[in-house]
């Protein structure tokens, strides 16, 4: 368990993370309050660099107006760090956590934060649940 740097919710709150990522992350760390910027700038560079490889001019323009590795896309959505936290949650609620689980890692006052506003569900995911559905016992032509 690592003691959250910040936390609006109570002092000392802590936050499990797997030991792998723990040891990725610490040649990052100490983040700035920069690094949304630094994320920024990263995803630029990328999509540069991404760009010189561009076959055509053609294939160029295509690269630099198409919303691969920009910050948001046509749809409104955004890729910052507040949006990992959005996928971070939803990977835990896909996982099958239970919903206190799911509140406690995300360090929400109630599951009902946790699950109605960052957990989001693809259409895989609702496939998954429908074979675990009851159907019930097989019709029969008799009344009840």
């Amino acid at each position: 368990m690592e003691r959250a740097a910040y936390s609006k919710r109570r002092p000392g709150d802590t936050q499990p993370i797997d030991p792998t990522l723990a040891t990725d992350l610490a040649t990052w760390l100490p983040l700035t309050r920069y690094a949304a910027e630094m994320l920024a700038g990263d995803m630029w560079k990328a999509k540069r660099a991404w760009m010189r490889e561009a076959g055509s001019a053609q294939d160029l323009w295509d690269q630099r107006e198409g919303e691969f590795l920009n910050p948001s896309d046509g749809e409104g959505r955004v890729f910052d760090f507040h949006a990992l936290r959005h996928h971070y949650i939803s990977r835990v609620v896909q996982s099958g956590a239970s919903d206190k689980v799911c509140q406690e890692l995300a360090r929400h006052s109630t599951p009902v934060l946790t699950l109605g506003r960052y957990a989001h569900l693809r259409l895989a995911d609702l496939r998954k649940a429908l074979p675990t559905i009851p159907t019930g016992e097989k019709p029969t032509s008799e009344p009840m």
